[in-house]
């Protein structure tokens, strides 16, 4: 019989964490803002402090013109995105996410429905139709608003084997006692410098005894578009739809269009991704909140549409182009007290929050403090031959023992994603219910299943079209999404860009060249494609 999450062990099993955060947290109940490039890198992404760009007086800071991403201009901008099939949420359990619901249309329809003020549909960030069973359980990140693809360089890698026809899959068998060195070195190097445990790579066809770039199987050199970057012409497409993620994809042709803004110079981009939903401004029926639950409450709030309560494992510059969105923010320092769905593993200096890998996070794959994954580091670093740190042993030990949970058990799981809070929505907002004698009972509810909870500092943060939010990685945030004021419903739109959660300050962002070798792949691929179209 299934339990209610209130009574699941997700909500009273003992942990102990290392939370090693040590960026800036929430003090009082107001948010900076900022109009200026001027220290800018310094003072918020070094700092890991979150920052409203206003649109006021910032124009020149925003990275595109809004107003040709509107509903009414966007398939203008994106022609040849019209006719292409994409996949969109459906509305669960009171909000979107998660891949719960989904159906393909075109971005013509999509469009064309959100015009129309159908709440229905949400569109985000787009994966190929079989990676979204994982990928949902990996991070959230795929589907859900302001979350991050942590998936980029993995995904490319990953590509590449598929083209492996005639490679047979070679069994391997789990080894539990053999993980000291990567736990070692997780325990070495919190921040993730010359540290290679937080990466990873669950893949048992790996031949360790001779691990080399897998396109050696597969193809020579006149197989390879891009030779010195030995890329084919699908890495290359894939590579460019991976970054611009559709409908996104054709701006790669649009040599204005800055895949790194202005403020953002020394950090390496993920995903750049397009948000497109459509609500009432409406006050809409509340579940029982006399027996409030996890599952009667989802992701209700009375006004808007919302997201849930969850962090990611990117930084994110966040772009409002069209409607009102709330952001409610919460620091990594108070992780804990917003029971994750997750077993929370380890908090680093700069807010990216790590899961154990279990029934809770069934495909998580361990990470170091930069987002690179224990066992695609390892991988990396015996391609390379550099053995100065870890032998070629090690390293390989590294990759065998990163295997997700899911290919141990056959546990079926109904979870969110590792990194999504279990706290409904609503108990955020608790000033929005005008009836006392429900706001006492909801008070008492997140009192007893999530202590501590109403106590936590918290930021508001409202943006109108044009406003920009920096959000350093692991910062928990719930985002309610509305119409336009003078709408009574309407689209809303938004546009972000990912990028690879720094380690260090401007001059050395990152502690090796892992994403930076990677990204050189990505822009050569854009390069060839721009060459390719002219």
């Amino acid at each position: 019989m299934k339990r209610s999450l209130d009574q699941h062990p997700i909500s009273k099993r003992p942990n102990v964490v290392v939370n090693e955060y040590a960026g800036a947290i929430v003090s009082d109940n107001a948010i900076d803002e900022t109009a200026s490039s001027e220290g800018f890198f310094e003072k918020y992404v070094v700092a890991r402090k979150p920052v409203k760009i206003t649109a006021k007086d910032a124009s020149a800071l925003c990275p595109i013109n809004i107003a040709r991403f509107r509903v009414d201009k966007i398939l203008e901008t994106l022609p040849a995105a019209r006719k292409r099939v994409l996949q969109v949420e459906k509305k669960h359990a009171l909000g979107f996410g998660l891949g719960k619901k989904r159906e393909s249309m075109t971005f013509e329809e999509i469009v064309e429905r959100l015009a129309q003020g159908d709440e229905s549909l949400y569109l985000t960030t787009q994966y190929e139709e079989h990676d979204y069973d994982e990928l949902n359980e990996l991070d959230g990140e795929s589907n859900e608003e302001g979350e991050a693809g942590d998936v980029g360089k993995e995904e490319a890698d990953e590509a590449r084997e598929d083209e492996e026809e005639d490679e047979e899959e070679e069994e391997t068998t789990e080894n539990e006692g053999d993980d000291d060195a990567s736990k070692k070195m997780l325990e070495s190097n919190p921040n993730g410098d010359d540290d290679p445990s937080d990466a990873s790579s669950p893949d048992p066809s790996i031949d360790l005894e001779n691990l080399h770039d897998d396109f050696d199987d597969v193809a020579d050199e006149e197989s390879f578009v891009i030779p010195e970057h030995q890329l084919t012409q699908d890495e290359v497409d894939y590579r460019v739809s991976l970054l611009l993620q559709a409908p996104l994809t054709e701006l790669y042709k649009d040599k204005s269009f800055p895949l790194v803004p202005e403020n953002f110079g020394p950090l390496i981009p993920q995903q750049i991704n397009l948000w497109m939903g459509a609500c009432s401004n409406k006050r809409k029926d509340a579940p029982d909140l006399f027996l409030p639950s996890i599952e009667s409450l989802g992701r209700y709030v009375p006004l808007g549409n919302s997201s849930g309560l969850h962090h990611d494992h990117a930084d994110n510059l966040y772009v409002l182009v069209q409607g009102r969105k709330r952001f409610t923010l919460f620091s990594p320092q108070d992780a804990e007290a917003l029971r994750t769905v997750g077993e929370l593993q380890k908090i680093y200096p700069n807010g990216l929050i790590d899961y154990k890998t279990n029934q809770r996070a069934r495909f998580w794959r361990p990470m170091r403090a930069d987002g690179a994954m224990i066992g695609e580091w390892a991988r990396w670093m015996i391609e390379k031959e550099d053995f100065k740190q870890y032998s070629k042993e090690q390293l390989e030990k590294m990759i065998e023992n990163d295997v997700p949970f899911a290919e141990k058990s056959n546990l079926e799981s109904n979870l969110d994603p590792p990194s999504f809070s279990t706290v409904p929505p609503l108990l955020a907002h608790l000033s929005e219910i005008s009836d006392e004698r429900h706001r006492e009972s909801l008070q008492n509810y997140a009192n007893k299943h999530f202590p501590g909870f109403l106590n936590l500092h918290k930021l508001e943060v409202w943006l109108e079209p044009g406003d920009m939010l920096y959000l350093p990685t692991g910062w928990f945030h719930e985002v309610t999404s509305f119409a336009e004021d003078s709408a009574s419903a309407g689209a809303h739109v938004a546009l972000n860009w990912w990028f690879v959660p720094p380690t260090g300050g401007r001059d050395r962002p990152y502690p090796d060249e892992y994403w930076k070798e990677d990204y050189e792949k990505t822009l050569a691929s854009i390069e060839y494609k721009r060459a390719e179209s002219a």
